[in-house]
């Protein structure tokens, strides 16, 4: 079944697609086609991919200005806002799609944040921000033996990538696999990353050598 185009669709689409009322002339050209017809040829048009790219453009600005906010508290509502409107342009935009998890992850929607952790890894599966995204969706939902899979992902790409060897350790941890995480906190700690929790690693370190000793 197809349904054929009205005045009041031909401007729906319109206003969705390119922000704009249709002219005259095109509600004309358009009243004989379908919908699938017109989605199509608005695509295809130049006009189109030029908005698309002035949008973007636009779009990632304010996602700049929301990330470099003078506040340390993130505006996570309008990152998703934001994101959801990069997206609705371009599905596989690979930033919008990071902030969006991000985003997602800080509201509790851990599910939802892994499924577009997934989407990522279709689009690019050596991405390490994908894998260590998905790594924290996982803990969250508390399955540590896939999340340990996702750090030594990107372990296997990037062998001394801190945050995938802090992750790990607390996974590790959490499935009483405690020599192989002290070999990661350990590592980690030697590192010495500044800004990175330190204290919160050495936490770890003592907690993970007395469960060793206890064996």
């Amino acid at each position: 079944y197809i349904i054929m185009i009205s005045d009041y669709n031909i401007l729906n689409i319109y206003l969705v697609l390119l922000n704009r009322k249709p002219r005259t002339d095109e509600i004309l050209k358009y009243r004989n086609s379908t919908i699938k017809d017109i989605k199509i040829q608005i695509l295809e048009s130049i006009e189109f991919k030029d908005f698309k790219k002035q949008n973007i453009l636009k779009l990632r600005e304010d996602l700049g200005k929301i990330l470099k906010c003078e506040n340390p508290n993130f505006n996570y509502e309008k990152m998703l806002n934001v994101s959801n409107e990069v997206l609705t342009i371009d599905e596989n935009n690979l930033v919008a799609l990071k902030y969006k998890i991000q985003a997602l992850l800080e509201f509790n929607e851990y599910q939802k944040g892994l499924e577009y952790c997934n989407k990522i890894l279709e689009i690019d599966e050596n991405d390490i921000e994908g894998w260590l995204l998905g790594s924290l969706a996982l803990t969250f939902l508390k399955e540590h033996s896939r999340a340990e899979k996702y750090c030594k992902k990107i372990l296997s790409i990037d062998e001394n990538n801190p945050e995938a060897l802090y992750n790990l350790s607390f996974t590790l941890t959490e499935q009483k696999k405690y020599p192989e995480a002290l070999k990661c906190i350990n590592k980690f700690i030697e590192m010495n990353i500044p800004e990175s929790p330190i204290e919160k690693a050495k936490e770890l370190q003592d907690k993970l050598i007395k469960r060793i000793q206890e064996k």
